[in-house]
């Protein structure tokens, strides 16, 4: 009989183990996810895509008024495109190594539609947007069509195009643009960015 009970609360600690390490590590993940709510719409049509690369070890990527001025011109184009035929997609890209890092770093500016991080400079997102100049931070408009047939998850006869209508290159161009679409109205907004309807 006294076995029995030995072995009765071995199996109870054990379950009680597992449950708690379960709790622990679904809280956890909570901590390491990064938000992606905007959601984009895949219908097809005009987008504008805002592309910013930073670094989590670059100073000017990395301080609070960079960090500040990217949310708002992100959740600008957002607000004001978002009832438009122009739908708005924007991409986060971190120049750092590791995924984890960058994308706590991300989370800062976040959230992001699409995020290409780790690889430092060979991810795709850094290969693909940056040519030449690696400096950090830089934001990039691109205007984009795409003609698809979509059917559940799977895309079909997809036709795209995309055009880099702006690039600002540094904490003081991002300031510029900050400060140059802060009180634009959609119609002034399109005119800036040369996009027609």
């Amino acid at each position: 009989m006294g076995n029995n009970n030995y072995i009765f609360l071995i199996l109870i600690a054990s379950i009680g183990l597992f449950v708690v390490g379960l709790i622990y590590g679904i809280e956890k993940s909570k901590d390491n996810a990064i938000e992606t709510t905007y959601g984009i719409d895949l219908s097809g049509g005009q987008y504008v895509r805002l592309v910013f690369i930073g670094s989590s070890t670059c100073f000017y990527a990395n301080n609070t008024e960079t960090i500040y001025m990217v949310s708002n011109i992100k959740n600008k184009l957002k607000t004001v495109l978002e009832k438009d035929v122009i739908k708005f997609i924007s991409t986060g890209i971190s120049y750092d190594r590791s995924t984890t890092i960058a994308i706590n770093y991300l989370k800062k500016t976040g959230p992001y539609d699409e995020l290409l991080v780790g690889a430092g400079a060979f991810n795709l997102g850094i290969i693909n947007y940056v040519s030449g100049s690696s400096s950090t931070p830089k934001v990039l408009i691109f205007h984009e069509l795409y003609e698809t047939d979509l059917s559940g998850l799977n895309i079909n006869n997809l036709h795209s195009s995309q055009s880099l209508l702006k690039t600002y290159t540094g904490q003081f161009e991002i300031r510029n643009l900050y400060e140059s679409i802060k009180y634009k109205s959609r119609d002034d907004l399109l005119m800036y960015f040369g996009i027609n309807k």
